[in-house]
């Protein structure tokens, strides 16, 4: 089993700068996820994901937000980000 700790310092991508801006997913978003994930998995070799439940505006709706991160990269690389809705 693989521990993946928290990320602190990282880059971003330009692609996953615009599937932020697309997906209006914030920088603090990403920062507190990469700090505190609720679920971290191993895509394939060298890229993790890390995921978390976000609110959005309307406390009804409840998104889960995917982080694809190059943790072979010093520091680390947002390569996308990915947002799903979650009934609740």
């Amino acid at each position: 089993m693989d521990v993946f700790e928290p990320i602190q310092e990282f880059r971003i991508s330009q692609y996953a700068r615009f599937q932020m801006d697309r997906l209006d997913i914030r920088l603090s978003e990403i920062r507190g996820i990469l700090n505190n994930p609720r679920l971290v998995t191993l895509e394939r070799p060298g890229l993790a994901v890390y995921q978390d439940r976000i609110l959005a505006d309307d406390p009804k709706h409840v998104f889960s937000l995917r982080i694809f991160v190059n943790i072979q990269k010093t520091p680390p690389e947002v390569v996308s980000v990915d947002r799903t809705g979650l009934g609740r």
